[in-house]
């Protein structure tokens, strides 16, 4: 656990990341997985009915050891995510790719290459 000390300087550079990222998707990512605080793999699998916006709640099918879970969704990243639902038109998968198949996570096989 972060000690009183950093955790001030901590959430400054994570505002900074927030502000410093342009790109709609990307931003709508990021500050997903921080303010509900989902896992990567968590977040590629969240399809756009597991968003209940009315509710603020997320509904998380299988996250880890294969449990459902719900996660808050905070009352400041709804309208983000309105505004990337508008934008992007998922069909199913919240962040598609280009063929409307789920994002993957780049991962460290990718790295390497």
């Amino acid at each position: 656990m972060l000690s009183e000390r950093l955790r001030p300087e901590v959430e400054k550079e994570v505002l900074t990341i927030f502000q410093a990222t342009e790109n709609l998707k990307h931003k709508t990512i990021l500050m997903l997985i921080y303010s509900a605080g989902l896992r990567l793999g968590e977040l590629l699998k969240l399809r756009v009915d597991d968003l209940h916006m009315d509710s603020g709640r997320i509904f998380i099918k299988s996250g880890k050891e294969k449990k459902d879970r719900t996660a808050i969704l905070a009352e400041n990243i709804r309208s983000l995510i309105h505004k990337y639902l508008m934008e992007y038109k998922p069909d199913d998968w919240l962040f598609e790719g280009p063929l409307k198949e789920p994002v993957e996570s780049p991962g460290p096989r990718r790295y390497g290459q």
